[in-house]
Order: C-alpha cells, then sequence, then structure tokens
C-alpha cells in the first residue's frame, strides 16, 4: 500500500492545485524560463494558437503563468493566454480557498459545541458530587486532607460507575476526535482518529468505516480510485486505560471533502470476541463528552491533587 501511495503522489506531484487546463495561446509570444531572481535568462518563440497546458500562476513573478509546452515547462505572461482560460483559473482557485474557509469555519463551530457540552457535563456531574456531599455529610471532618480524601473517594467512585455505565451501554472506548484533514496540493486528504480503551478487555485490532462529505453534505468520492466509502484497520493491542491515535494517509484524493460520516467502528479484542458499534450507538458514542476531560475539571474545582490524596489513602489504611 504505502508503494501505491508514492506511485500516485509522483504522478499527482507536478499538478496544480487547482488543476491543469488545456488551452492555446492568444498570440505570438515568448516562452520564458530559467528565472534569475530579477528576470528570466532564456526565452523561446511560439506562435498564436500553439497548445499549452496552463498549470499554476508563477510566485516570483505575478504577471506569468508556468505552462508545460511540448512536454516541458516554461512561463508565459498572462496576456498571451485566453482570457477566459485565465478567469476559469481564478476562479477555481477562488472557489477552493472559500471551500477550505468553510470548513475551518465548521471546524471551530464543532470545537465551541464540544465545549459547550463538556460545560453541561460538568454542570451535572457538580450538582451529583455536591448531592451526594450532603447526604454523606454526618459530621465535620478534622482536617482540609481528610476532606479532600473524602471528596476524592466519592469522584473516583463517580468515575468508575460513569465508566461502567459506558461499558455496559456498548461504548467500550471514548473518541477524542475521528476527522479528516485538509486536502494537500494533489488532493489527498488523511483520515485521522484518536480514542481511549475504557474496558478491562485489550483491544487487538479497530476498524472504522465511513465516507466524506462537502460542504453542501454530497459525498465525495476519491479522484483516484473512484471509492467514496472505506474501512481503515489500526493494529493494537490497545490495553484498557490507554489512548492511541492512527493518521491513515491520503485515504481520498478530492480537493471538495469537508467532512467525515462514520458509518460503523469494529472491535476485535485479543480474547476473541468483538463488538460492532452502528446506528444511534455510534452517534452517542462521537457526541459523548470525554471522561477523563470533565473529571480532570472537577478534580481543580475542588483543588484535589489525585496523587496526593492516594497516597494519603494509602498511609492511612496502613
Amino acid at each position: 500500500m504505502k508503494e501505491l501511495i508514492f506511485l500516485i503522489l509522483l504522478l499527482l506531484c507536478s499538478t496544480s492545485m487547482f488543476g491543469q487546463i488545456k488551452t492555446k495561446t492568444s498570440k505570438d509570444s515568448y516562452l520564458v524560463y530559467n528565472y534569475n531572481g530579477e528576470s528570466f535568462d532564456s526565452n523561446k518563440k511560439i506562435k498564436e494558437g500553439a497548445d499549452i497546458t496552463l498549470i499554476k500562476e508563477f510566485e516570483q513573478h505575478p504577471t506569468f503563468f508556468i505552462v508545460i509546452y511540448k512536454n516541458k515547462e516554461y512561463c508565459l505572461n498572462k496576456e498571451c493566454i485566453d482570457k477566459t482560460v485565465v478567469d476559469r483559473y481564478i476562479k477555481a482557485k477562488e472557489d477552493s480557498l472559500r471551500v477550505i474557509q468553510h470548513r475551518n469555519d465548521s471546524i471551530k463551530l464543532a470545537v465551541h459545541k464540544r465545549k459547550n457540552d463538556s460545560i453541561t457535563a460538568v454542570n451535572r456531574l457538580r450538582d451529583s458530587i455536591n448531592q451526594i456531599e450532603i447526604a454523606k455529610k454526618k459530621q465535620e471532618l478534622d482536617s482540609i486532607k481528610h476532606l479532600k480524601m473524602r471528596q476524592a473517594a466519592i469522584i473516583m467512585q463517580k468515575y468508575s460507575e460513569d465508566q461502567k455505565a459506558l461499558i455496559k451501554a456498548g461504548m467500550p472506548i471514548e473518541i477524542e476526535y475521528l476527522y479528516t484533514s485538509d486536502p494537500n496540493s494533489a488532493g489527498g486528504t488523511n483520515l485521522n482518529f484518536r480514542l481511549k480503551n475504557i474496558s478491562p478487555k485489550v483491544i487487538k485490532y479497530i476498524s472504522v468505516t465511513g465516507y466524506p462529505i462537502n460542504a453542501v453534505k454530497d459525498r465525495c468520492y476519491c479522484s483516484i480510485r473512484n471509492y467514496s466509502q472505506i474501512t481503515r484497520k489500526g493494529v493494537g493491542p490497545i490495553e484498557e486505560g490507554e489512548v492511541v491515535e492512527y493518521t491513515w494517509e491520503n485515504t481520498w484524493y478530492n480537493h471538495t471533502i469537508d467532512k467525515y460520516i462514520p458509518v460503523s467502528i469494529n472491535i476485535q479484542y485479543m480474547n476473541g470476541s468483538s463488538i460492532n458499534i452502528i446506528g444511534e450507538k455510534l452517534k452517542k458514542i462521537m457526541k459523548a463528552p470525554l471522561l477523563d476531560k470533565v473529571y480532570d475539571e472537577i478534580l481543580k474545582e475542588y483543588d484535589i491533587d489525585l496523587k496526593e490524596v492516594i497516597k494519603d489513602m494509602k498511609e492511612a489504611s496502613l
């Protein structure tokens, strides 16, 4: 697979971000090359109507475009190229930049929503802990240390209960992110996945299946391999509590990809069992707040250093 991706990249490395456009010269002109930083040292005369392929703008000199003429790259003044072709290239460039901006705006909106979801979860957890405190508080504790030990024990118990509830509900992992990267200059788009195994069972393989959509929610297809939905597999082992991340490079080649839609997550364990997460359960696991982040926020609020409290608990039990 790595060799195949390498060959594809070699074939695409000479293409511009906005695609090659075949056209003709609009007048007799000169193809120039060997740019020395200020001007071109060499030129080649070319007649009106000659076949050329427009590649991209020449960054060092904005009035020129890079073109291919008889399988060689040159620079040509844009005044010598059909204006409709130049306008079409500029429009394609502007459209692509708008797609990238829309994707960035969508990511910011999603991050903001995820933050609000975490705040809501923190508020619910805070109320729950306060109620437990009121119910269990029968007398004043002798010191701040004992108080923190009791608060930490309640928080740790609630954390364990929440984690067990997720596993029982068929959600044995937490997903920090599962998204597509911005397309590179060749349109190659990576799939990025970061998760935590909250189950006591060791994960052997984890596979994600899904497809990308564009900014108007239409399904996107790979322009090289012509598929949309695909499965990517991550190799373990992933122990309980371990966080891992995977990046599957150039999963699709398509400049318009805006978002990834997961269809299923399949988990195979070292003990031979497996689970397939789909439908509403998959939607819940994608939206669920991350327990570690929620409980870290609570520990900070109560000014609890969990390592110190665990150490005090061990000493108190001796």
